[in-house]
């Protein structure tokens, strides 16, 4: 089913906060880098879909999203990995470096930015999951070496989430 005709199914529905979120969020986040690129496969397993957002690590005073909109199904993600792994083999490969349940944002530091990924605990009330974010990590999205004064401000970093919990429309 595709994100209009989701859409047109739950126009009849009602929430206080606005019209239905069109489209279903990921469950399942894993994020691969090569010399130049990294890239963000955000997996949704209630809808078998998938998404890839290219993150470009050429500049890294800019941030710069490319591609993430169009959806696959996920029967085409290991033959979507395999054929990156393949055009990025002359320049170094493709290299996975994380795997999360959440994406909490992107931050800047002295350096660059920096994707910023959770790992989440999942509890149950009724038929809703209710998430809470466990973890987080930071991925470097710029290729210079991690200098001694970003290393100390990065560790310094801690995002208050632990009392945060949250829950998927639907």
């Amino acid at each position: 089913m595709a994100v209009t005709e989701v859409c047109a199914t739950q126009a009849g529905m009602c929430d206080v906060f606005g019209p239905p979120m069109c489209g279903s969020p990921f469950q399942k986040y894993q994020v691969f880098k090569s010399k130049q690129t990294v890239y963000l496969f955000g997996i949704d397993r209630v809808a078998k879909e998938y998404s890839v957002l290219r993150i470009p690590r050429e500049n890294a005073g800019h941030l710069e999203l490319l591609d993430g909109e169009e959806r696959f199904h996920t029967r085409r993600l290991q033959l979507h990995q395999d054929e990156l792994q393949i055009s990025e083999g002359p320049s170094g490969g493709l290299e996975k470096i994380a795997v999360a349940c959440g994406l909490v944002g992107f931050v800047r530091f002295l350096q660059g930015y920096y994707l910023s990924l959770g790992n989440q605990k999942v509890g149950k009330i009724g038929h809703h999951y209710v998430l809470s974010i466990e973890e987080t990590m930071l991925v470097p999205l710029f290729t210079e070496k991690i200098t001694k004064a970003e290393k100390s401000l990065r560790d310094q970093f801690d995002i208050p989430l632990k009392d945060f919990y949250f829950s998927y429309p639907g």
